[in-house]
């Protein structure tokens, strides 16, 4: 990522909380739907759901995505967040906001248990937070205008990706992720810096449990 918006991020509770709320809400539907469905078909909504364009994507591609966006907010990069990137940070902050409107104050303990500077009190103010953020950050409208307009043709919906600042390439590069179902296990190498242990001793379980969820060692899709 930018060197500036990496470090904007690091240095963020809420981007921190942001990530965990989208981690917690996403996995324990990965965990309803494969545990107690026992690998139902119907499509359970994870955070991504936030950008409609990627609504349907699957639970554990997204939190591959998830898992790689904010591993690339440590690191020591001055590349541009991707599509992918930009809409990942978008909807986090956004699953935050929409826990913290529900009022459910036991999603929201869980995914405030790692931050550092955020007083559990603060949950009030979270949303005028989190919308400053969103609009703070460089790719804001981009990620924003993802919505899938319906009843137009395809050249008036090209017209109006353009102008939302969304071109042909990176419109394919998010449709293709829709088409994805294994995920890659390398991510799991960031899960320590924003997932507790016993997270993450959950989430190895359940992807031993179901390894065709995971892509072959060097394989990709």
């Amino acid at each position: 990522m930018d060197t500036d918006i990496r470090q904007f991020l690091t240095s963020s509770d809420l981007f921190l909380t942001a990530c965990r709320a989208a981690f917690i809400g996403t996995f324990d539907r990965m965990l309803s739907q494969f545990l107690v469905a026992g690998q139902s078909v119907s499509v359970e909504s994870g955070y991504l759901d936030n950008v409609p364009l990627l609504k349907g994507c699957a639970l554990q591609i997204q939190l591959e995505l998830l898992l790689q966006t904010w591993g690339g907010t440590a690191a020591e990069t001055d590349q541009v967040p991707g599509i992918e990137e930009q809409c990942v940070c978008f909807a986090a902050l956004e699953e935050l906001n929409r826990l913290v409107c529900s009022g459910n104050r036991r999603l929201l303990d869980r995914a405030m248990q790692r931050r550092q500077g955020t007083a559990s009190d603060d949950f009030l103010w979270m949303p005028s937070k989190v919308r400053a953020i969103q609009v703070t950050l460089p790719f804001a409208a981009q990620a924003a205008v993802l919505s899938p307009e319906t009843g137009l043709a395809s050249e008036e919906l090209e017209a109006i990706r353009v102008a939302g600042g969304l071109n042909r390439d990176d419109l394919e590069t998010l449709l293709a992720l829709t088409g994805r179902w294994r995920m890659n296990s390398d991510v799991l190498k960031f899960c320590p810096t924003l997932l507790t242990e016993h997270e993450q001793n959950v989430l190895l379980a359940f992807l031993d449990e179901f390894p065709d969820l995971l892509l072959p060692e060097g394989a990709s899709e």
